[in-house]
């Protein structure tokens, strides 16, 4: 079960009505006095996870569960031409700006920060430790100019790129749907692509760098779940954890669930991984066996 955000969805936990008056000068030196003719209408707001909930409707989990640290919002008017809203989260470490990216990006493009999506009517990036999004309401139909201008100036303020986690450099590259590539550290997120349960099966925490990604191989549509754990020790009671719990006490390497897709998992050094929603065993061996050959 996909479940990355729409872009209703998107602009509705980025946009926001109240807040507190803007103070991290780190955030607010990202923000233009004016572009292309628009300018700020007031001083911005900003918001914590204090007051989070309060201003995005049903997406406030999403961030916080990614180390959420504050984000400020200014809006930008130019006569009666619409308002554009430019939001700036701060997420702490590049690897969360990457992971909340992930939920809404759909294909890859690499013209703004180190990954975005263009609209006409919003344009959404993340760089270093920062996720942006720039929406319009009621705007005319050649916006979207303006939205990359003011999406490059933000860029360019930032100044700076971040470095993705480890764990995404062990993914085998052949068959790999990259832009599916999802990056968590909170175990809700590891029922992205398929619904596994609520439970923390593999014991995902803060310390933990987990990667979901799909596979396509022939008519197989398959995933991979990749796990980094602190220690071996860790990895090795994650593992343990998902058998005794999700596979109710099953030790082979491959399992045949009810729904008939085949489901593989192993631990190597502090890496655990899964290989699931494969329609045979071959092909799940195959894909397990080329991401131990990278560990």
């Amino acid at each position: 079960m996909l479940l990355q955000l729409t872009l209703p969805v998107a602009i509705a936990i980025i946009f926001f009505q109240t807040g507190m008056t803007m103070q991290q000068k780190d955030i607010h030196d990202l923000f233009p006095k004016t572009i292309g003719g628009w300018q700020q209408t007031d001083p911005g707001k900003c918001f914590t996870t204090d007051n989070l909930y309060e201003h995005i409707n049903g997406g406030a989990e999403l961030f916080i569960s990614y180390q959420f640290i504050s984000a400020c919002t200014q809006t930008y008017t130019r006569g009666d031409r619409g308002e554009i809203s430019l939001d700036i989260f701060d997420l702490g470490k590049p690897k969360n700006a990457f992971g909340v990216f992930g939920h809404s990006r759909e294909a890859l493009d690499w013209r703004i920060g180190q990954g975005c999506q263009i609209y006409e009517d919003a344009v959404i990036f993340w760089q270093d430790k920062y996720y942006v999004a720039i929406t319009c309401f009621k705007c005319p139909d050649d916006i979207q100019g303006v939205l990359l201008e003011m999406a490059r100036y933000v860029s360019k303020a930032i100044d700076k790129k971040g470095a993705l986690p480890e764990v995404i450099s062990k993914l085998p590259e052949k068959n790999l749907r990259e832009e599916s590539i999802l990056y968590f550290n909170h175990h809700a997120w590891q029922n992205a692509f398929y619904y596994f349960g609520d439970d923390n099966y593999f014991n995902i925490d803060k310390e933990t760098d987990a990667v979901l990604a799909r596979y396509d191989m022939n008519d197989d549509q398959m995933y991979m779940m990749l796990i980094q754990y602190p220690d071996v020790g860790k990895a090795q009671g994650g593992l343990m954890s998902f058998r005794e719990k999700y596979l109710e006490g099953e030790k082979e390497q491959f399992v045949k669930l009810e729904d008939n897709y085949w489901l593989g998992s192993a631990q190597k050094g502090n890496f655990v991984t899964v290989v699931f929603h494969a329609r045979s065993k071959a092909h799940a061996q195959t894909l397990l066996r080329s991401v131990m050959k990278k560990l």
